[in-house]
């Protein structure tokens, strides 16, 4: 069979175009690589696409909006500079009832204070100690993700200090919040929210975002980590808000896109890597489904860990055990999600018309049961008769989305069990 091999190796492929591959490919060209993009689809961005499934209406077709963007990437890459705009809402979150009630959180911790009075005075007055509480747990997670995950069998010594850096991260935290993070990282959201709160759609409202895109309801153990999770890089306060890209999440792409060919990043797309090449147990590069090789110093993957693993890479050349553990790994999808084009805006009972209530997120999650009863129809394989239901309008926001007068709405639906 004929190699084709290509003649100067890359530095480094990247398999893949989303938003993280695309990251990873400007830094190491800003470090001096040759670094290669390869993408299957004719679009980069992954799952930060902006589709336009009907004339004039335009969609996000996974991603909706960003989450934690760290500023430190916006500046490095030059994001700005490149086209990236972001636009966020207040009230970050619209929590409506069928029976005419609903709870609005704002961006500002006494606005929502008071919004919350109307139903306890007790949650309104732990407002503030509880904004802060979350704050603080979230920006110790947010110093580990920015730290270079240290390798925990440490036997080396840089590894050793990223370990004690963060110990000092956790200790820097004192005792009382050191003993706050262990305790409630392993916690299920609805418990760690009842300790703080009594009023259901308050608890509903804030539980949602513990189970945003998992498998699991809130009752389920670790789901207090994953509500930390989402509000890594967020004011104090500040709830459940979406960063929409100015002109769809695919203008992230495009912002990357346009860094990474400024950095001399070469991206080709109709791409796809058919497998990973190795010799003598060294990954020397890859082989795209159509035949041709390009060989590489190193490959880096950003297909997940199932596809670059059991499918592109020989399998002899992992270790059983290794093989194993990747076997394991859980991929269970939990969301749909429903894109329409809109005539017009909807209204809500409980506050009927347009208005700012409309911009943020609007959830459907009256009660922590609400959102573990969707939960227990998910696990026993089916869709939730009552689905936890995440909901935006980015049209109000960024008119360029959608026709003049017209809305493009989009709603993350739980559970759908993939299979």
């Amino acid at each position: 069979m004929a190699h084709h091999v290509m003649q100067d190796e890359y530095d480094a492929i990247i398999i893949g175009a989303g938003h993280n591959g695309l990251v990873t490919a400007v830094y190491l060209a800003k470090a001096g690589l040759r670094v290669l993009v390869l993408e299957r689809r004719e679009v980069v961005g992954g799952t930060s696409v902006t589709e336009e499934p009907y004339p004039g209406f335009k969609f996000d077709t996974c991603l909706q909006g960003v989450g934690w963007l760290p500023g430190k990437i916006v500046q490095d890459l030059g994001l700005a500079r490149h086209g990236l705009e972001i636009l966020r809402s207040d009230p970050t979150v619209f929590a409506p009832l069928p029976d005419g009630a609903h709870l609005l959180l704002w961006q500002d911790i006494a606005k929502t204070a008071e919004a919350i009075r109307q139903f306890s005075k007790a949650d309104a007055d732990n407002w503030p100690s509880f904004s802060s509480r979350v704050a603080r747990l979230a920006g110790f997670l947010e110093a580990v993700y920015l730290n270079t995950p240290p390798r925990v069998t440490a036997s080396n010594f840089s590894d050793m200090l990223t370990l004690l850096k963060l110990g000092g991260r956790l200790r820097r935290l004192g005792k009382k919040d050191m003993v706050e993070v262990m305790r409630t990282l392993p916690m299920p959201a609805a418990e760690f929210l009842d300790e703080w709160f009594e009023i259901d759609l308050l608890k509903g409202a804030l539980g949602a975002s513990g189970i945003t895109g998992i498998f699991q309801g809130p009752q389920s153990p670790g789901t207090a980590y994953v509500l930390l999770h989402h509000h890594v890089g967020c004011r104090a306060g500040v709830f459940r808000s979406r960063g929409l890209v100015r002109g769809g999440t695919g203008n992230l792409a495009q912002a990357l896109a346009a860094a990474a060919k400024q950095h001399g990043v070469e991206v080709r797309t109709n791409a796809k890597v058919g497998r990973i090449i190795t010799r003598d147990g060294v990954v020397s590069g890859v082989a795209l489904a159509d035949g041709e090789e390009i060989s590489a110093l190193r490959v880096i993957s950003s297909a997940d860990p199932g596809r670059t693993f059991l499918s592109l890479i020989d399998p002899l050349q992992l270790s059983p055990q290794f093989l194993r553990k990747v076997r394991n790994i859980k991929f269970r999808g939990a969301c749909a999600k429903v894109n329409l084009a809109l005539g017009e805006l909807p209204s809500f009972t409980s506050l009927p018309g347009d208005g700012p209530h409309l911009r943020g997120t609007i959830s459907i999650s009256p009660s922590l049961d609400y959102l573990e009863r969707a939960y227990d129809d998910a696990k026993y394989g089916n869709i939730s008769q009552k689905p936890y239901l995440e909901i935006h309008i980015p049209s109000l926001t960024d008119p360029s989305l959608a026709p003049p007068g017209k809305h493009v709405m989009s709603v993350f639906v739980q559970y759908a069990p993939y299979h």
